[in-house]
């Protein structure tokens, strides 16, 4: 097991102290897999990418609905390595996270962290750098965002999902519809909801 550095505990000072009570659980990094995983995506421990990567094994924020990329666990198979392994269509992002929606966050080339909704199927810029972005998504700040995306009992309905798995909602977000919590919602693993979402993009979210 690696140590994890003050670094990463003095992103947002006092967030991890949920830890173990839901909010946020740091996965183990497999010594390994972490050194593999640094290798790949060339970037030192001083950077917080690499700090992430080499350190945990992932980073599981609000009971999994936010799941922070680490250099991979049992329970988040797929780590940064894996995930920047299929960037064939936005191969100069590289993604960070993924949430129960799929939705992702990347890193892109001008250092600025974007997210990709399923509300819109864009890419939107959040103008902050990886750094700030770690710092909110650890912090209490981060149901803020997803206010008008979670529903009366999702934490329940969560709670028996895998880590590497999402909710397909249906009708789909981007289209209209009745609110989320009367839409169905059934469970996909994350890559087949990535590739779902990615392809609706590229056809203007016209599906057949």
């Amino acid at each position: 097991m690696n140590k994890r550095p003050e670094a990463i505990h003095a992103l947002q000072p006092g967030a991890l102290a949920n830890e173990g009570q839901g909010r946020i659980e740091l996965l183990d990094a497999d010594p390994q897999s972490a050194a593999s995983t640094l290798l790949a995506l060339q970037v030192s421990t001083r950077t917080p990418l690499g700090s992430v990567a080499y350190y945990t094994g992932g980073i599981l924020v609000d009971s999994g609905w936010l799941r922070i990329l680490g250099s991979g666990h049992p329970r988040l198979l797929w780590g940064l390595a894996e995930w920047n392994g299929l960037q064939v269509a936005v191969p100069k992002k590289r993604i960070l996270a993924h949430d129960v929606l799929g939705g992702f966050f990347a890193l892109e080339s001008n250092r600025r962290v974007s997210y990709f909704s399923p509300d819109s199927l864009r890419w939107e810029n959040t103008d902050l750098t990886h750094t700030d972005w770690l710092t909110w998504a650890l912090g209490p700040d981060l149901g803020d965002f997803y206010e008008h995306f979670r529903w009366t009992g999702w934490q329940k309905e969560i709670h028996s999902l895998e880590c590497s798995q999402g909710l397909l909602v249906e009708p789909f977000l981007f289209r209209k519809g009745p609110a989320l919590v009367k839409r169905k919602r059934k469970p996909m693993p994350i890559r087949e909801l990535w590739s779902l979402y990615q392809d609706l993009a590229q056809k203007g979210g016209l599906d057949p």
